[in-house]
């Protein structure tokens, strides 16, 4: 009997551990993330998704960060819990104002 329950704890622990390491061999897919930057320190930055929800981030290098600034809208790739990529995109309503608001013609005037 005592022999039979040992069989049974090794069984159940290697269906466990089997289980348990499946699991973290699981691949990680890219994630996306697009919001705007309200927050950049110290290679930390913070972007607010289109939900309102707020992301603390930080960069796998501070160089990722160089020309981006608070207020911008961007596009941020996520694999394995790094941030791998960061650019500013132009958001909807900037398109719309620039649309509304066209160069003005200079064609016949000197």
């Amino acid at each position: 009997m005592k022999r039979l329950f040992t069989f049974g704890l090794i069984t159940l622990g290697l269906i466990l551990g089997t289980v348990g390491s499946f699991a973290k061999t699981k691949a990680n897919p890219v994630q996306e993330l697009k919001g705007e930057v309200v927050h950049i320190k110290d290679g930390l930055f913070t972007v607010k998704d289109e939900t309102g929800k707020s992301h603390i981030l930080k960069a796998a290098d501070p160089k990722m960060l160089e020309g981006i600034k608070e207020g911008d809208k961007v596009e941020v790739k996520i694999e394995e819990r790094k941030v791998t990529s960061i650019r500013k995109v132009q958001s909807d309503t900037d398109t719309m104002h620039e649309e509304s608001h066209p160069e003005p013609h200079t064609q016949g005037v000197q």
